[in-house]
C-alpha cells in the first residue's frame, strides 16, 4: 500500500516539475521507527516528566510527535495524561541537568601596558585562572503499553564543556546548551517512535571511463538531461544498456531510476551488479540500505492497517 502511495506521489512530482538539483535523481523514501512496537501504537498519553527540565522536555517531545506524519496524515493521536485510560500507550520520562565547575590554568598573551590613547604597547604571556563548565544533560523517555509493558525506553544523555577566563572572557550561557541538548533528545524520541518520510536528491554516477566513445557521449547527454527531465534521463540510460552493458555507472543509475519509481526488485538487481566494481560499491550499498529501510518502514505501516 505504501509503495503505491509513494510511487504515485513521485510520478506526480516528476510530471509537475523538474528537479532543481543538477546531476541527481529525486527519491521519495521513508525511514522506519527505531522501535517496531512503538510504531504500531496509535494513541499516546503523555505523562508527567520528572526533573527540573522534565516539563520542558515533555513539551518538546509533544511538539515533535504532533509533527510526525505520513503523506500529510498525523501518525499519532496524542492525549492528555488525564485520558491515559483511553490510550494505547503512555509516554513518560524525565530530564535533569548537572553542571560541574572546575578550575584550570591557561596561558595567554595579553596586553600588560597601554599608551595614553589606550592602545596596547606591550604584550606578555601570562597564566590565567580559568573555569571549565561541564554540562551534563540527562533526558530519558519510555513508552509503555496500557498494560504496563515497556515498548521502548532510552537514556538520551548529552554533554558539553564550556570554558572561560573571568575578567577576560564573557561567562558562557548554560541555557542555550541545555536547549540544544533537549531539542536533540526530543528529535531522537520522535525518530524512535514513528517512521520519517523524506525526499532526497541522490547523486547519479558520472564516471565514463571504459565506455565506447559514442556511448560515452550519449551517457554524458543523459546526465545533462537530469537537470530538466529526470524520467527522460532514465529512459536514456535504459536505451544505453545494450551498448554499455555492465558498466558500474550505468548499472547504478539504472538502479536509482528503478528505486525512484518504487521498482525495488529491479533496483536491487542493478545495485547488486554494480557492487561487482569497487568504483560504485559505496553508492550501491547505500541504495540497497535505503531500500531495506524503506521496506522495514512499509512493514511497520502495514501492521497499523485494519485487518
Amino acid at each position: 500500500m505504501l509503495k503505491q502511495i509513494l510511487t504515485g506521489s513521485i510520478a506526480a512530482m516528476l510530471l509537475g516539475g523538474a528537479n532543481a538539483q543538477a546531476e541527481t535523481l529525486r527519491v521519495e523514501t521513508i525511514y522506519p521507527a527505531a522501535s517496531d512496537e512503538a510504531a504500531a501504537v496509535r494513541t499516546i498519553a503523555i505523562d508527567r516528566f520528572a526533573g527540573r527540565e522534565g516539563s520542558d522536555f515533555a513539551n518538546r517531545i509533544e511538539d515533535r510527535l504532533l509533527d510526525a506524519a505520513i503523506d500529510g496524515q498525523p501518525y499519532f493521536t496524542l492525549l492528555h495524561r488525564s485520558q491515559a485510560g483511553k490510550a494505547d500507550a503512555i509516554l513518560g520520562g524525565g530530564a535533569r541537568v548537572r553542571v560541574t565547575e572546575t578550575e584550570f590554568s591557561q596561558q595567554r598573551k595579553i596586553c600588560v601596558e597601554e599608551d595614553e590613547d589606550g592602545d596596547c604597547v606591550r604584550r606578555e604571556k601570562v597564566d590565567l585562572a580559568c573555569v571549565r563548565l561541564a554540562i551534563d544533560v540527562r533526558p530519558r523517555a519510555n513508552l509503555r503499553s496500557a498494560e504496563g509493558h515497556i515498548l521502548w525506553s532510552e537514556r538520551l544523555s548529552r554533554s558539553e564543556v564550556l570554558s572561560y577566563c573571568p575578567g577576560y572572557d564573557d561567562e558562557p550561557l548554560i541555557a542555550p546548551a541545555v536547549d540544544l541538548a533537549l531539542a536533540g533528545a526530543a528529535d531522537d524520541v520522535r525518530r524512535a517512535l514513528a517512521p520519517v518520510q523524506a525526499i532526497e536528491d541522490i547523486r547519479i554516477m558520472e564516471r565514463r571511463k571504459g565506455m565506447p566513445r559514442d556511448a560515452s557521449k550519449a551517457f554524458r547527454d543523459a546526465i545533462r538531461l537530469t537537470k530538466q527531465d529526470e524520467r527522460g534521463a532514465c529512459e536514456a540510460f535504459a536505451a544505453l544498456e545494450p551498448a554499455i552493458g555492465a558498466h558500474p555507472s550505468l548499472l547504478f543509475n539504472l538502479g536509482l531510476c528503478a528505486e525512484q519509481v518504487g521498482d525495488f526488485a529491479t533496483a536491487e538487481q542493478y545495485y547488486g551488479q554494480a557492487l561487482a566494481d569497487k568504483t560504485s560499491d559505496d553508492e550501491a550499498q547505500a541504495g540497497l540500505r535505503r531500500i531495506g529501510l524503506y521496506l522495514a518502514a512499509e512493514s511497520q505501516l502495514e501492521s497499523r492497517e485494519p485487518q
